[in-house]
């Protein structure tokens, strides 16, 4: 049996039929589909505690509970955060490795244990890499159906990463840009005359750039006009691609977006910025976060009285964001189709209601960590 979830993308459990769109006869993963087995077994909403929110249950929340977790739930000693499709890698201030949410194709489990001397950590598609202390790249999960998530030979001196949705970007401690992975919109092809960049950000199926003069440059796919850097922006610090749209952040703190969105209007000061698939956020300069975009599955609906934020990210359909004092908070995933689903047999003779098994959510922070 198939199984749809309708969380404002057109992504479906089952192989596409049609051909793949990628050379060489690749499939991106971002294609591919996902089935849930469904849990056995649910949480009582009656007299919620913490101590209700064991591993045995991390697979059976009802949604009652998804926006009572925030209070309970978290990561300690997080220095950084990274959402990806439907997993989210944290790096802890000793260096841990830390994956959770969907692993179907074990990108959120660090292959053979994680290292200790982890810098920076960038959640794709359904791959996730990882930049060591000392300027190298290792990568995991995949990007293509064959399994392929090769790392460049020889990449090394990189002092930052970004993962989209079948391909990665490495800026070099030089300003060079270096880009890898599913290149069918020439996402992974880094434009010659960028120069010396100081950031990158890898989207669905595009990529951006910004120049040591505070310029930015995008390429790939542009569908939705994503790539299309309005005229006159200028003074850019960092830039934030989703699936088909854009944004940037000015050193004034103004935030610019093109493509399949619009910033909304009073948007205070911003420090940064993050794209999910549909929605955008941007972390204020009060440590507030504003969110904005297709809301679906609670993805644009922050906590109240979250602040003293100092990082945010953006999946398909969630969103995260790091404190000052180390801990996480996630929220989206909890509309009503994500609890209870209809599948159908392919003869579409018979029909039954199936509840998902909800262990894949990045929104369910690890409870060992909290």
């Amino acid at each position: 049996m198939n199984v749809k979830r309708d969380i404002g993308s057109s992504f479906t459990s089952g192989r596409p039929s049609g051909p793949s769109s990628v050379k060489k006869g690749k499939t991106c993963a971002r294609q591919e589909a996902r089935d849930h087995k469904a849990p056995t077994q649910r949480v009582n909403c009656d007299n919620f505690s913490p101590d209700d929110l064991d591993d045995e249950h991390l697979g059976a929340l009802p949604k009652e509970l998804l926006g009572t977790i925030f209070s309970y739930v978290g990561i300690s000693r997080a220095t950084s955060v990274s959402a990806g499709i439907e997993h989210c890698l944290a790096l802890t201030s000793d260096g841990t490795f830390v994956g959770w949410g969907d692993n179907n194709d074990n990108q959120s489990e660090f292959p053979g244990g994680p290292p200790t001397d982890i810098k920076a950590v960038a959640a794709g598609g359904f791959f996730s890499s990882v930049l060591k202390r000392d300027g190298t790249v290792i990568a995991f999960g995949r990007y293509f159906s064959d399994g392929t998530h090769s790392v460049p030979e020889g990449l090394a001196e990189v002092k930052a990463i970004a993962s989209g949705d079948c391909h990665s970007l490495a800026l070099r401690d030089d300003g060079e840009v270096v880009g890898w992975g599913d290149n069918v919109h020439g996402q992974a092809t880094v434009p010659p005359g960028i120069g010396k960049a100081r950031a990158v950000a890898a989207g669905g199926h595009h990529s951006l750039a910004v120049t040591r003069d505070g310029d930015v440059v995008a390429w790939g796919c542009n569908h939705n006009g994503q790539t299309e850097v309005p005229g006159g922006l200028r003074n850019v610090v960092s830039v934030a691609a989703g699936f088909s749209h854009s944004l940037a952040v000015r050193d004034d703190g103004s935030v610019e977006c093109w493509g399949q969105s619009s910033v909304p209007s009073g948007l205070g000061p911003a420090k940064a910025v993050a794209a999910g698939e549909f929605h955008s956020l941007a972390l204020l300069e009060d440590g507030t976060v504003a969110a904005w975009g297709k809301d679906c599955s609670g993805e644009t609906a922050v906590p109240p009285g979250l602040c003293g934020v100092k990082m945010i990210d953006a999946g398909r359909g969630f969103s995260i964001a790091l404190k000052e004092d180390g801990s996480v908070i996630a929220w989206g995933y909890d509309d009503d189709d994500e609890e209870e689903i209809w599948g159908a047999d392919d003869d579409d003779d018979a029909s039954e209601e199936e509840t998902i098994d909800m262990s894949f959510l990045p929104t369910i922070v690890p409870l060992e960590l909290r």
